[in-house]
């Protein structure tokens, strides 16, 4: 049936609901030693349409006390592990490749970080 304030546009059936999409679980990919290259490597994993998490294992209060190093974890959903770890190592040796690059990545980074608050 028409629809009385437009009268050319036809009702469509009901679009089928779209699934979700469930990456199943998380596995570590990698670790960085600091928040900025963690970062870097966690969008290296996204730009390749992989969806990572960044884990800070001292986030609260027993993670202060349990681990004392810095150590961020990289977690990807475990059917995407092997090429999260390509991409995530090619982006990390470029990163070591070029140090000036990396600062620039970096400076990249945190500005973007500051624009999204």
């Amino acid at each position: 049936m028409a629809n009385l304030l437009h009268p050319d546009d036809t009702e469509e059936e009901d679009p089928v609901p779209e699934t979700p999409n469930d990456p199943g679980e998380f596995v570590l990919a990698d670790t960085a030693d600091d928040e900025i290259l963690a970062g870097l490597l966690v969008r290296a994993a996204e730009e390749a349409g992989i969806p990572a998490i960044l884990q800070d294992p001292r986030d609260g209060v027993v993670g202060k006390l349990a681990s004392p190093v810095d150590s961020f974890r990289i977690l990807v959903p475990a059917r995407d592990l092997e090429k999260a770890r390509q991409f995530i190592r090619a982006r990390r040796e470029a990163l070591e490749a070029d140090p000036e690059g990396a600062g620039r990545a970096a400076e990249e980074a945190e500005a973007e970080e500051e624009s999204k608050r």
